[in-house]
């Protein structure tokens, strides 16, 4: 669950791999990330801003505590890829939160080792 400030809680782990939770105004932030189920890194977050904005990335297990927070200097509007630092691969589920200054996306990453 996400609640109206965009904060993850805990009970996500019956939702599909592609769950999407948007906040803000509709099309203003969209992101991928691939591969996903990801075996092996490196893994990226190709992310779409139609204005430019400074952003947060951050990772939390599914119990909603955070593995990871990167800020992003401002950004111009377009498409980008960012390259995830490989620390933050651990095997499971995790759920990746990308925040613009308008609008908040989640969605699930699967890691798996071979």
């Amino acid at each position: 669950r996400i609640n109206e400030g965009g904060a993850i809680q805990a009970g996500l782990t019956n939702q599909p791999s592609t769950a999407t939770t948007f906040i803000g105004q509709k099309q203003d932030l969209d992101f991928r990330v691939f591969p996903n189920p990801a075996f092996n890194i490196p893994i990226y977050l190709q992310i779409t801003l139609p204005k430019a904005s400074a952003l947060n990335i951050e990772f939390f297990d599914l119990s909603g505590r955070e593995i990871y927070m990167e800020k992003v200097p401002p950004q111009p509007a377009g498409e980008f890829l960012f390259l995830l630092d490989p620390k933050i691969a651990r095997p499971g589920a995790m759920l990746v939160r990308v925040s613009s200054q308008t609008a908040t996306r989640v969605k699930r990453l699967v890691f798996m080792t071979e």
